[in-house]
């Protein structure tokens, strides 16, 4: 099992066990572009595990200021054309010897 998945450390153990080689990784800026702020939220409290792990063991009135205080952040990437908040990835491509 890995520790974090994410990470590039977690990556290279793996590649000699999938016999991969020529491993390269880079990070690209990306934006994340959605409807909206509240919109945003909701992705970030339904789908995205580890925030909510982060305060899941406070009493629930800290994890509600603590969702208020992100929608008032997420509110200041809001423009006229919707929410878009900057984003990071990190790409990773690996080739199989023949």
């Amino acid at each position: 099992m890995l520790r974090n998945p994410w990470s590039w450390r977690s990556l290279t153990a793996l590649l000699p066990a999938w016999t991969l080689t020529r491993a390269l990784t880079d990070n690209v800026d990306v934006a994340l572009r959605m409807s909206s702020a509240a919109v945003t939220l909701t992705m970030m409290k339904e789908a995205f595990g580890a925030y909510r792990a982060v305060i899941g063991d406070c009493p629930q009135a800290v994890q509600a200021g603590a969702w208020a205080e992100v929608a008032e952040t997420l509110k200041t990437f809001e423009t006229a054309a919707g929410f878009i908040g900057p984003a990071e990835v990190r790409v990773a491509a690996a080739s199989r010897p023949t």
